[in-house]
């Protein structure tokens, strides 16, 4: 799974982002499976990243794993490990893509920014949007000692906010409140 978010805020899947500004993207990976997941890797070459027990390799805005926050969590939900962002170290990045995830667990990181550059972004019917994808690969360890990689895909699109301030503009006269101050508008203002 791959969710993005800006300013705090989850974007959604063909949400609206302003361009100027960085999109934070979470990858997310669930054990659904029978066996445990180990050897994990996360890519998405449209934004530049690509992290595996073995390599650590982000783009200009995400340096290093100390920009992320980590989090694994049971099968119950309760969380089994959480490193914030500024506490994580590539270290135990690795360790933790390394061992993996078991069954019904969740791995999540967050904070991969990528702000979109102008010629990435695609127009088609009226809309502006940048589609990215993260591909993930896991080995399951069966109790039989046998292995398989297993692979994932999970797509991700937002929308080109664009402001326009041509057209109508609207005017009030009356009161404003601001917070428990009252401003008397004696001339037409633009709201």
């Amino acid at each position: 799974q791959k969710t993005g978010y800006q300013n705090g805020v989850e974007v959604g899947y063909n949400g609206y982002v302003d361009p100027q500004q960085p999109v934070n993207y979470c990858f997310q990976l669930t054990n659904n499976g029978e066996a445990p997941l180990k050897n994990l890797e996360f890519r998405d070459d449209d934004i530049g990243i690509s992290i595996t027990s073995e390599n650590l390799s982000f783009n200009s805005e995400t340096t290093t794993a100390n920009d992320l926050l980590l989090a694994v969590y049971n099968a119950d939900g309760s969380v089994k490990q959480y490193v914030e962002k500024g506490k994580l170290t590539d270290d135990v990045l690795k360790t933790a893509l390394a061992d993996g995830i078991a069954v019904g667990e969740r791995i999540l990181i967050h904070g991969f920014k990528y702000t979109i550059p102008a010629a990435d972004w695609t127009t088609s019917n009226g809309s502006t949007y940048f589609h990215n994808t993260v591909y993930t690969t896991g080995t399951a360890h069966y109790n039989n000692a046998s292995s398989e990689e297993l692979h994932g895909i999970a797509d991700y699109r937002v929308q080109k906010q664009t402001y326009s301030f041509a057209g109508d503009h609207f005017y009030t006269l009356g009161e404003l409140k601001d917070g428990n101050n009252k401003v008397d508008l004696e001339t037409p203002s633009e709201i």
